[in-house]
């Protein structure tokens, strides 16, 4: 899809004067600009991309030089922004877009294979325990250890888990703003117990390279991450 520029005729805004805009476009901007990944849960976020998706993507591609692209996985339809093949649109400055650390990356590889773990569940629920089995049990658990502590042995002291799940902790904070996943509101700000969201499988397509090529990866992480 080529951005062609857009006449001020072409552009409809009269969508902005619906009640529903006027009360939850300014949330939807917000969250989309920060690269956020709308689906259902945000009730009304998601309603008014799909009642206004043809002007909203007008608007975005006038106003911003990017596409409103939406996807659906596993019988959810989620919204997000792009850029064009041919541009990086108007909001490539660091401040308001940057790719995952590769310390994400790998929490993303992990949320993604819970994920699939649990295809056929309805619930995605995730808590602490099921982080530290993952990290502890997983096929890639020796990959794991050497990332999070630096050695691989059969277990590690309460100071050891305290520092990786702060780091976790932040780690999700930022997919949380992605809407990969969704907190439990009712833990504390350092606990952990989330739902992983259909739109992680945008994840998926971002990081095809690192998921095909895990071992790789890990290298690369370790020589940018050796503690001596």
């Amino acid at each position: 899809m080529e951005n062609e520029s857009v006449s001020k005729e072409e552009l409809d805004l009269s969508f902005l004067m619906d009640e529903l805009s006027k009360a939850h476009f300014a949330d939807l901007n917000i969250s989309l600009l920060r690269g956020a990944h709308v689906q259902s849960d945000d009730h009304y976020l998601h309603h008014l991309l799909t009642q206004y998706e043809g002007p909203i993507a007008k608007y975005y591609e006038v106003f911003y030089s990017l596409r409103l692209a939406k996807e659906r996985f596993n019988s959810e339809t989620f919204f997000y922004l792009d850029f064009f093949e041919e541009s990086k649109g108007k909001i490539s400055h660091q401040s308001r877009h940057r790719e995952l650390t590769e310390f994400e990356v790998i929490i993303g590889i992990s949320l993604l294979k819970m994920y699939y773990d649990r295809y056929f569940e309805q619930s995605k629920d995730i808590t602490w325990e099921d982080i530290r089995k993952e990290i502890k049990e997983n096929e890639n658990s020796s990959y794991y250890k050497q990332i999070f502590f630096n050695s691989v042995r059969e277990d590690y002291s309460d100071p050891e888990w305290k520092v990786v799940k702060t780091k976790i902790v932040r780690a999700l904070g930022h997919f949380e703003v992605l809407g990969w996943i969704k907190r439990n509101k009712e833990v504390g700000d350092n606990e952990i117990h989330f739902k992983i969201k259909e739109s992680i499988h945008r994840f998926a397509t971002l990081y095809k390279e690192a998921l095909e090529n895990f071992e790789k990866f890990v290298e690369i992480y370790k020589q940018h991450n050796d503690p001596k």
